[in-house]
């Protein structure tokens, strides 16, 4: 980074700290670029290292430094996504809203409408698991016998021990 700036090439330096992803590296370059004078390669410096370049300091930079029209375009695409982002978590807000007003609507035990589930209420999972019988399966049965196929093998080795050699 420090030999790019000295060499005066300032796109390796960007390119540099845009693949850093480190507010560390970037800002510092912005405040060279404030400090040298380079309007271009500053508002180069917010576009290629938007993802690490924290709007606070940026617009501070700017401002200080009436470099503000080079850096609204950054300040703008910040305010956009921001923007996008408590809009989604509105909308979110308003579906949990009407979710919890159809759960009381129809009583504490009734199925959420939205995911289908039960409401958790805690004490339920309380209870030992004894409390489930799942039903039996249903068993291939031997028509000679009548006794299931599962168990077969293990009434003929019974069998067997009784009878070591076949006799009675």
């Amino acid at each position: 980074m420090e030999l790019s700036k000295r060499d005066k090439l300032y796109r390796d330096a960007i390119e540099t700290a845009a693949e850093s992803r480190k507010a560390d590296v970037a800002e510092p370059l912005l405040e060279f670029f404030v400090a040298q004078g380079l309007k271009e390669a500053f508002a180069a410096a917010l576009y290629a290292c938007y993802e690490v370049v924290r709007p606070d300091v940026a617009l501070e930079l700017a401002w200080r430094n009436k470099l503000l029209d080079f850096a609204f375009p950054f300040l703008i695409q910040v305010l956009r996504e921001y923007t996008g982002k408590v809009d989604t978590l509105h909308r979110e807000l308003e579906k949990r809203k009407e979710a919890d007003g159809k759960r009381q609507e129809h009583g504490a035990f009734h199925p959420d409408s939205v995911t289908g589930a039960m409401p958790d209420h805690g004490f339920i999972q309380a209870l030992p698991a004894l409390t489930y019988y799942p039903a039996a399966p249903q068993m291939a049965v031997d028509p000679m016998t009548g006794v299931p196929l599962a168990m077969a093998p293990a009434m003929m080795q019974q069998q067997q021990q009784q009878q070591p050699y076949g006799f009675q």
